[in-house]
């Protein structure tokens, strides 16, 4: 069996240590760029080859220049495997029994849907997407993709239902969750970022990529009122991304740079740590023309450690957040409602601590 992917996170790489123990697997990362978590990921697959596939330098300028990137990926493929055909290749020489690719827009899945006419092979796509005919990729690869994939492999309903209207059989999706490791990831009631961050008082955290989509201006914008309910409360950001700048001096504009805490990225085996300090998880994402949630992974991390979520009514959100159960759901971009919904649980503890408690069930049961 061969998975290639556009690069492989740390989040992911229990699930495919367990397969390669099962399996005889070999992984291949087809976008270099993104495969930042090739080294520790080639550790932990002790039983399956890691291989990062080769990059056209050429293309690496051509699609840094995102004009171009949007072109291309609204009308062809979007290219993770380079331009040279590296992944049809290595199928047809490895005759693989299983194929299993990333998304139905992407050149690597293109290669594996036109190698499976010629060697027999399964072709498995997962598919993240949850936008219909999405209008910046509607390429040309994905209807050939489409029709040539044995399975589809989807982690939500909305992802589920986008297919359906596209048109693929329902009886070849399968409806598989995200899952996380609940007995790594348990509620934990202390935290030496709280210390190592100087941390006192209620903190709300966000933990993820800071970037548009994700709505943390808002979260910003909402956090003038928490404060002035409760003065010594802490906003923590724990990320990085292209709005990282933008977001600072955001919070310089709004004078509440000094409750605003954004200590950057941690590594991903510390995460734990970073939900043990809060109080209340945010996930304040909002639809794009081209991007609604498609799971929201973190959501799950910070269920299984038993944390209570406020998150936006986008997307795959309503699916894993049960509204009044495991966390509270507000309309995406909506301030007010925003604060109002993490105030309610600041200010109320014994109900964030049930729905904390709910999560973590949940989290234990199905993911």
């Amino acid at each position: 069996m061969a998975v290639f992917r556009p690069l492989l996170t740390p989040w992911e790489s229990e699930v495919y240590v367990r397969v390669s123990e099962v399996f005889d697997v070999e992984f291949y990362v087809t976008y270099p760029e993104w495969g930042k978590h090739y080294q520790s990921f080639s550790v932990l697959m002790e039983n399956s080859a890691v291989t990062s596939q080769p990059y056209n330098e050429w293309l690496r300028i051509v699609t840094d220049n995102m004009i171009i990137k949007r072109f291309f990926t609204s009308r062809f493929s979007y290219f993770d495997g380079g331009i040279f055909p590296r992944v049809f290749s290595e199928i047809l020489k490895n005759n693989y029994d299983i194929v299993d690719t990333l998304e139905t827009y992407t050149y690597s899945s293109l290669q594996a849907a036109v190698a499976k006419k010629l060697n027999q092979s399964k072709l498995v796509v997962t598919n993240f997407e949850n936008i219909p005919w999405p209008w910046r990729r509607y390429v040309l690869a994905r209807k050939i993709i489409m029709s040539a994939a044995d399975a589809i492999v989807v982690h939500s309903r909305t992802a589920e239902t986008k297919l359906i209207i596209e048109g693929y059989d329902p009886d070849r999706i399968h409806l598989i969750p995200c899952a996380v490791n609940t007995t790594k990831l348990q509620p934990k009631q202390t935290s030496y970022l709280k210390t190592k961050l100087g941390l006192s008082g209620p903190v709300v955290l966000y933990l993820g990529r800071i970037s548009t989509e994700k709505g943390l201006p808002y979260l910003l914008y909402a956090f003038p009122s928490i404060l002035k309910a409760i003065p010594n409360a802490k906003l923590v950001i724990i990320g990085q991304g292209p709005e990282t700048q933008k977001l600072t001096a955001l919070s310089r504009q709004l004078n509440i740079d000094q409750s605003v805490i954004m200590p950057g990225p941690i590594d991903h085996s510390k995460i734990q740590e970073a939900f043990a300090l809060a109080e209340v998880f945010v996930l304040p994402s909002i639809p794009t023309a081209s991007w609604r949630e498609q799971f929201g992974y973190v959501l799950i991390e910070g269920m299984s450690c038993g944390k209570p979520v406020v998150a936006s009514r986008t997307g795959a959100i309503p699916e894993i957040v049960d509204e009044g159960i495991t966390g509270l759901l507000v309309k995406p971009k909506d301030v007010i409602e925003l604060s109002q919904a993490i105030l309610s649980l600041l200010l109320n503890p014994s109900k964030a601590k049930e729905m904390g408690a709910n999560a973590r069930k949940k989290a234990e049961e199905i993911y």
